[in-house]
């Protein structure tokens, strides 16, 4: 999904207009109303700059929950992103690659690794998530490699940033990569 300002105001607004925050709410107002004295309600200058203060919080406070609620929506919707690969063989693997992007479980997770190639994309790699770097990105080992696309980068005629990587993973390519055909 690409992250728009209108998918966030969806995101960030639909637990306000839940039934139980309608509800609640409701009631407060209600209550408020007939609690209200008939003769109004008059404040002294302390009074006054005191709900000044907290109406001026609220505000930075609200401003600041949208800006950072924008910051999760948009990295959660980012997508799956390869940096690098290395050759390592440091985590048990002759392959590392560095992946960045949002991915709710870590560790463990199978990520399909494709190469554009023209008008189509051709498996490339199924990588096994095993770590996170300092700065958050993902460490993964292969499961699989097409050995015709590793001869291709190994040869560098690519760059790893063209490829592209995400978590579904059809069920006949993992069949595939087990009885190491090259599919």
């Amino acid at each position: 999904m690409q992250p728009t300002i209108s998918k966030y105001l969806g995101w960030i607004f639909q637990p306000f207009f839940r039934w139980w925050w309608t509800a609640i709410t409701g009631i407060a107002t209600i209550l408020a109303f007939f609690g209200a004295p008939e003769s109004g309600i008059s404040l002294t200058k302390i009074k006054f700059a005191i709900v000044i203060f907290f109406i001026l919080a609220l505000i930075f406070l609200t401003g600041s929950v949208l800006i950072q609620g924008w910051s999760l929506f948009r990295d959660r919707n980012r997508q799956l992103e390869v940096i690098a690969i290395r050759r390592s063989k440091d985590l048990g693997s002759e392959w590392i690659f560095v992946i960045d992007g949002y991915l709710p479980e870590s560790n463990g997770t199978l990520i399909e690794v494709s190469r554009p190639l023209e008008d189509t994309e051709v498996p490339f790699a199924i990588v096994r998530v095993v770590g996170t770097t300092d700065k958050g990105y993902h460490q993964a080992v292969e499961i699989w490699i097409s050995p015709g696309n590793l001869r291709d980068f190994s040869l560098q005629e690519f760059d790893a940033r063209i490829l592209r990587a995400k978590t579904t993973i059809a069920y006949e390519r993992v069949l595939g990569a087990f009885r190491g055909s090259d599919e």
